[in-house]
C-alpha cells in the first residue's frame, strides 16, 4: 500500500506543472499588525515573501523562522501493518552498491587522513573568519544605536572599531568601505573554499574508511593468528607441566606455563588494542565530519541572510531599504505557512517600545492537487459470498448430510480504517474528492480494499462521508461440493472444505475523520 501512495504522489506531482516564477509580495506594517487568527490565500505554485515595512533595522534586529505544513497527512498506521491477498503483495528491487570511486587506491590511509584533517582546517578558519566578521558587524550596530553621541563621533567609533579587528586578521585597510571590501571579497573566497573542502572531507573519509578497514583487518588477522599460536604454546606447557609434577622439571615447566600465559595475554592485548585504534579513528573523523556540516551549515545561514555583507551596508545606505526586512520566499506548494518574526531590540530602547515582539504572519494555499488521509468506522456490504459464509454440515438422515452455512442473515460488515483523499485544494466548507484506502475487520485479519468518491467536509477538522466498492478476500465453498447437496456422512471430511478467494467485490459507506488539529 506505501508503494501505491508513493506512485500516487508522483503521479499527482506530475499533474501540478512547473512552479510559477513570478514572486507575490505580501507587506505588512509593523507599526500595525494584523489580528494573529487572520491569514491570508495564494494560489499553490505562487511563490510568496513576506515583507516588513516600517521596522527601524539600526534599532532592531530581526529574525523570521517559516514553518510549512500540511494538514491530515500522515500516513495512518494502518497502511504501514497491514498484510496484503498474497498475489498483490510485492517487493521492490534492492539497490544496487554506489561506492565511491578511489583514483588513489594506493595511496596509504595515513595520507588520507592529514588530508582530511588539512581541509577540516579550512572550514574552522572559515567560520573562524565569519565569526569575527559578524562581531565586528554586532559591536557596529551597537555603537550605531547610541542616542547621546554625535553623528561624528560615532562614525570615529566604529572606524576605530574596524580598522584595528581588521589589522588584527590582516586584512589592511585605512577606511570603513575599503575594510568592507577586502573583508568582504575574502569571506567569499573561504566559503568557496570551504564549500570544497567539504566535499573533500566526505571522499577522504569514504577513502579512509575503506583503505583503513583493509588495513586493520589485515592487522586483526596477524594479531589473531599470534593469538592462536600463544593459545597453542600455553595448552602445550600446560600439558608439559601435568607430566612434570613431582618431578625436578616441575619448577621449569611451571616458568613456561607463567610465560605462555603472558605471551597469550599479550597477543589478546594487541587484538583489542588493534581494534581500539580503528575505532578511535575513523569516530574521531566522523566527529570531525558532522563538526565541519554544522559549521558550513552556520556559515551558509549568516552568508544566506546577507549578514556578511550588513557591515558596510548599515553605514552607508540610509534610506527606505533600513526600514524593511524580507523573509525568505516561500513556495506555497504545502497547506499552510507560518511565518514567525521575532524582533528584538539591542540594546534596550530609551523610547517607550517594546524591546522584544514576536508575531506569526500566516499564508494559506488555495488550488493545486492535493492527496491527505482521513480514519474511522467503514460499513460493508455485499453477497453472501462477500460477507463470509461460516459452513457447516448438516445431518438429513443418519448416513447423511448436507452443506449449509450459518450465517445467512449477515447483512453487513463493520471495520476500521482509513482512505487516502485526491481533491483540489479549496477554502469551501465542502469538497469533493477521490478516495482509496483499506480497512481491518474486527480481529484485523481480513483486509478490505476500498475505492469511490468522498465529501471532505471542513478544513483542518473535518468529517468525510465516502461510499464507493469494497474488495476483499472470502472463503467460499469448494467447487467440487455444493450447498444443499447430500452427501454420505462417512464420506465426507472432518471440515468442510472451502477455498479463499479474491477478489470479491461489495460496497462500502464510511464516516471518516481528522479531529487532530483540534485547540491549535
Amino acid at each position: 500500500m506505501k508503494h501505491i501512495y508513493y506512485l500516487l504522489l508522483i503521479a499527482v506531482g506530475g499533474m501540478v506543472g512547473c512552479e510559477s516564477t513570478k514572486i507575490t509580495t505580501k507587506t505588512i506594517d509593523y507599526l500595525s499588525l494584523p489580528d494573529a487568527t487572520k491569514y491570508y490565500e495564494f494560489e499553490h505554485g505562487e511563490r510568496v515573501q513576506v515583507k516588513l515595512i516600517n521596522i527601524n533595522r539600526f534599532l532592531y534586529k530581526v529574525s523570521a523562522d517559516t514553518v510549512t505544513s500540511n494538514f491530515n497527512t500522515a500516513v495512518p498506521a494502518i497502511f504501514t501493518t497491514l498484510t496484503l491477498p498474497a498475489f498483490i503483495t510485492g517487493a521492490s528491487k534492492s539497490p544496487g552498491d554506489h561506492s565511491l570511486a578511489d583514483s588513489s587506491a594506493a595511496t596509504p590511509a595515513s595520507s588520507r587522513k592529514e588530508d582530511f584533517y588539512s581541509e577540516y582546517n579550512v572550514i574552522v578558519s572559515t567560520a573562524l573568519l565569519i565569526n569575527h566578521g559578524v562581531d565586528i558587524h554586532n559591536q557596529a550596530v551597537a555603537i550605531s544605536k547610541q542616542c547621546d553621541k554625535t553623528s561624528a563621533n560615532i562614525i570615529s567609533q566604529v572606524k576605530q572599531l574596524v580598522v584595528q579587528r581588521a589589522s588584527d586578521l590582516n586584512i589592511g585597510g585605512n577606511e570603513i568601505g575599503e575594510v568592507a571590501n577586502k573583508w568582504n571579497a575574502l569571506a567569499v573566497d573561504q566559503i568557496k573554499s570551504a564549500d570544497y573542502a567539504l566535499r573533500r572531507m566526505n571522499e577522504l573519509l569514504h577513502q579512509y574508511s575503506d583503505k583503513s578497514y583493509e588495513d586493520y583487518q589485515q592487522k586483526l588477522s596477524a594479531n589473531r593468528q599470534r593469538l592462536a599460536r600463544a593459545q597453542d604454546a600455553l595448552d602445550a606447557a600446560n600439558e608439559a607441566l601435568k607430566k612434570a609434577k613431582g618431578t625436578r622439571d616441575a619448577p621449569v615447566a611451571e616458568a613456561k606455563v607463567r610465560e605462555a600465559k603472558a605471551a597469550q595475554g599479550d597477543a589478546q592485548d594487541q587484538v583489542s588494542r588493534t581494534k581500539d585504534d580503528y575505532d578511535h579513528v575513523t569516530k574521531d573523523m566522523q566527529d570531525r565530519m558532522a563538526e565541519a556540516k554544522d559549521l558550513l551549515a552556520n556559515i551558509h545561514k549568516i552568508s544566506d541572510d546577507g549578514k556578511i555583507y550588513s557591515l558596510f551596508d548599515d553605514l552607508k545606505r540610509i534610506n527606505t531599504s533600513s526600514y524593511e526586512y524580507y523573509a525568505p520566499l516561500i513556495p506555497m506548494k504545502r497547506d499552510e505557512a507560518k511565518v514567525t518574526f521575532t524582533v528584538t531590540a539591542d540594546p534596550l530602547l530609551t523610547c517607550p517600545k517594546p524591546n522584544e515582539q514576536k508575531f506569526a504572519v500566516t499564508l494559506r494555499t488555495k488550488g493545486g492537487i492535493k492527496i491527505d488521509f482521513s480514519t474511522g468506522l467503514f460499513i460493508n456490504a455485499g453477497n453472501p459470498d462477500f460477507l463470509g459464509k461460516d459452513y457447516y454440515y448438516k445431518p438429513v438422515t443418519d448416513s447423511l448430510s448436507t452443506i449449509s452455512y450459518a450465517n445467512a442473515g449477515k447483512k453487513a460488515l463493520v471495520s476500521i480504517g482509513a482512505l487516502m483523499h485526491i481533491y483540489r485544494r479549496s477554502s469551501a466548507p465542502i469538497k469533493l474528492a477521490g478516495s482509496i484506502g483499506a480497512s481491518l475487520n474486527t480481529g484485523a485479519t481480513v483486509v478490505n480494499l476500498h475505492v469511490g468518491p468522498s465529501l471532505i467536509i471542513g478544513n483542518k477538522n473535518r468529517l468525510v462521508l465516502s461510499t464507493g466498492l469494497t474488495l476483499r478476500e472470502s472463503k467460499v465453498l469448494d467447487k467440487a461440493y455444493s450447498e444443499g447437496a447430500q452427501y454420505p456422512a462417512a464420506l465426507l471430511p472432518e471440515a468442510v472444505p472451502t477455498v479463499t478467494k479474491f477478489p470479491l467485490a461489495g460496497y462500502f459507506f464510511s464516516l471518516t475523520y481528522n479531529l487532530s488539529s483540534l485547540g491549535n
